[in-house]
């Protein structure tokens, strides 16, 4: 299973599940909480966008089987970016019974990407491959690997344009729909008449998310048809 079909079946049929089941309210009851909790979401969404970004930068630079920088730390430093990004999609929406949904979901779907993406390095690259599994854990990182990954080499931690890029649906994409969830729960549960005028901001930054996203979609499309 490829990465995109993982992907497929982890977040369309969760969305669907929210629109069918899930009814936003303010976590305890208090509009203090359920905003504190908002934010330790989106510091969480935040940290697996920095996790994809570093890793997508590292592999854009390498090729050949990638052992280095984040993929020293664990061996699928990009799911485990998407991983904390629906995880902290699900504390902002803050239905316990949802995010252990997404959680199951998500790790039977990709477990299954991963075991067919392992096949394949293993055939490629034997040997190599081989200690690479036995030494970096696929999904947990320790901190001593940690340490070793950015002793060894800091390079890893900067940035390149071409990332962005590679990463912008990921990133409008999580962005969008913070703001459309943190949106949809001040309407339903304080009314349009309390929460008109945070809803209209947030309505309009998602808006020019959008625009953006689909400007630098359609800009690498042209890129793409016209260096044929």
């Amino acid at each position: 299973m490829s990465r995109s079909k993982a992907n497929w079946l982890s977040y369309a049929p969760l969305a669907i599940a929210y629109a069918a089941f899930v009814h936003p309210r303010f976590v305890g009851g208090s509009e203090l909480v359920d905003e504190s909790i908002d934010v330790v979401g989106f510091l969480i969404v935040t940290f697996g966008l920095v996790i994809r970004i570093l890793s997508r930068n590292w592999k854009l630079v390498n090729v050949g089987l990638v052992t280095s920088g984040p993929y020293a730390v664990v061996r699928n430093p990009m799911y485990v970016g998407s991983f904390l990004i629906g995880l902290g999609l699900c504390v902002i929406i803050g239905n316990a019974a949802f995010l252990t949904g997404f959680a199951v979901v998500f790790c039977v779907a990709h477990a299954i990407a991963v075991r067919g993406e392992e096949r394949i390095l293993a055939k490629k690259w034997p040997e190599t491959y081989r200690v690479y599994r036995s030494t970096v854990p696929a999904w947990l990182p320790s901190l001593a690997g940690l340490r070793k990954a950015i002793h060894e080499d800091r390079s890893w931690l900067s940035y390149r344009k071409e990332t962005i890029a590679k990463e912008i649906t990921p990133i409008c994409g999580a962005l969008i729909a913070s703001l459309l969830l943190e949106t949809q729960e001040d309407w339903l549960v304080k009314g349009w008449r309390l929460a008109h005028t945070e809803a209209l901001v947030s309505l309009v930054l998602a808006a020019l998310i959008f625009v953006f996203w689909s400007v630098s979609m359609l800009k690498q499309w042209n890129r793409s048809f016209f260096s044929r």
